[in-house]
C-alpha cells in the first residue's frame, strides 16, 4: 500500500509535469484522453480480462497442479473487488506514467520491443521498496537479487503491455487493466494461488505472459511498426 501510494503521489504527478513541460495543456488533454479510451473492440476487453488467468491456470494444470474446491461466488466477488481496487488506486495511474509517457516517448527513438526493455529497468527499480515490508532482513545482496527478479518480470511484462497498447489503439485504460489482471493472477492471494494446489503456477504464469505476448504480437504485427506508432502519436495530438 505504501509503495502504491508513492506511485500515485510521485510517479503520476511527475508524468503530468513532464507532459505539460513538453506539450503544454494539449499534451495533458491527450494523455487523459488516452487514459480513459474505452471504446475498443470487445474482443480486446475479453482478452485483457481472461487471457492471463485462463492461460496460467490451464498451463499449471497441464504441468501437474490440481484444482482446489472453492466457493465460486465468494471467489469471484473477492477477486473482482481486489482487481478494481488495484486498477483504480494504482495501476491505471502507474501505466499513464510508464506506458503513456516513458515507454511511448522511447518508441519515438527505438522499436517497441527495445523501448519496453529499456522501460523495464526503472520499472524494476521502483519496486525495490517492497523488500522493506516483507519481514525479512534487507541487505545489498537481497536487494540485488530482488532487482534481478523484478527486472526479469519487467522484461516479460513490459513487452506484453506495449503490444496491447498498440493493439487497443493506445488505450492506457486497457493497459492499466491488464497490469492489474497480471497482479491478480500472480499474487499470493490471487487467482492462480486460490484455484490451484501445487508448485507449477509461478512458472505457468511466466509462460502464459510470453504466450499471450507472442500470439497477440503475431495477430497485430501490422500495428507494431514505426509507421503505426507515428500514426498513434499524430492521433494523440489531434
Amino acid at each position: 500500500e505504501l509503495t502504491g501510494g508513492a506511485v500515485v503521489l510521485s510517479l503520476f504527478p511527475a508524468a503530468l509535469f513532464a507532459t505539460w513541460a513538453a506539450s503544454g495543456r494539449a499534451g495533458l488533454r491527450s494523455l487523459f484522453r488516452r487514459a480513459f479510451h474505452w471504446r475498443v473492440n470487445p474482443g480486446w476487453w475479453l482478452t485483457v480480462l481472461l487471457g492471463l488467468p485462463v492461460l496460467t491456470v490451464g498451463l499449471a494444470l497441464l504441468m501437474g497442479d490440481q484444482l482446489r474446491s472453492i466457493d465460486v461466488p465468494a471467489f469471484l466477488a473477492s477477486q473482482l473487488m481486489l482487481l478494481l481496487v488495484n486498477f483504480v488506486v494504482i495501476n491505471l495511474w502507474e501505466e499513464v506514467a510508464w506506458t503513456g509517457l516513458f515507454q511511448t516517448r522511447l518508441e519515438e527513438r527505438h522499436n517497441w520491443l527495445i523501448a519496453a526493455f529499456l522501460t523495464a529497468i526503472p520499472f524494476a527499480a521502483i519496486h525495490l521498496p517492497l523488500q522493506f515490508f516483507l519481514g525479512a532482513p534487507v541487505t545489498v545482496a537481497s536487494l540485488a537479487a530482488a532487482f534481478g527478479l523484478y527486472l526479469l518480470l519487467g522484461l516479460l511484462v513490459r513487452p506484453m503491455l506495449a503490444v496491447f497498447r498498440r493493439g487497443t489503439g493506445d488505450s492506457l485504460l486497457l493497459v492499466g487493466l491488464l497490469h492489474s489482471v497480471f497482479n491478480r493472477t500472480n499474487n499470493e492471494n490471487g487467482i492462480a494461488a486460490t484455484l490451484l494446489e501445487g508448485d507449477a503456477r509461478q512458472l505457468a504464469m511466466l509462460i502464459a505472459v510470453v504466450l499471450l505476448t507472442v500470439v497477440t504480437a503475431v495477430v497485430i504485427r501490422s500495428r507494431l511498426g514505426r509507421q503505426y506508432g507515428a500514426e498513434l502519436a499524430e492521433r494523440s495530438q489531434t
